[in-house]
């Protein structure tokens, strides 16, 4: 279990996590954490834009930035080869701990497209396929179309 949820992981989170695992100052890993990091910020800039909005827009965005840092933690892992790192690299634990942490904030970010994808399928249903229809929907008719949809709980993902 990851120290902070995705929701509460941050840049400043992430610089501490990859100090404490030696990644900051490797070489091998500095092009690959420098993309997490800003992957971090683009989906919370993404998330804090579409919880205040209700904009098809900033929906699109926010799904948008979570693929992309599933995809970028995935390439951390997997193409820089976390798991497979020798010992001088990275501390043993701190490399479990950080690999533990990715993994779990990955499911959390599964979770979130598929809820997400399936709110997304559902409000094209019910704007007949064309989501540029909502924005032009009266505030109050546009706010039941999010809410019967479900994206009011969406919004604190």
């Amino acid at each position: 279990m990851p120290a902070r949820s995705l929701a509460e992981l941050d840049g400043k989170f992430w610089k501490t996590l990859k100090k404490q695992a030696g990644i900051k100052s490797s070489g091998w890993f500095k092009k690959a954490d420098a993309s997490v990091g800003k992957q971090i910020e683009t989906l919370n800039k993404a998330r804090e834009k579409f919880e205040l909005s209700d904009l098809t827009e900033d929906l699109l965005s926010y799904q948008k930035a979570l693929d992309k840092l599933a995809e970028t933690f995935d390439k951390f892992v997997n193409k820089k080869g976390l798991d497979e790192v020798e010992e001088g690299d990275l501390k043993k634990k701190e490399k479990e701990e950080l690999a533990a942490d990715i993994k779990s904030w990955s499911e959390e970010i599964a979770a979130a497209k598929v809820d997400l994808d399936q709110k997304i399928k559902k409000l094209l249903l019910a704007v007949g396929g064309d989501l540029k229809k909502l924005d032009k929907l009266e505030k109050a008719k546009k706010k039941e179309v999010w809410k019967q949809v479900g994206f009011n709980d969406t919004f604190n993902i």
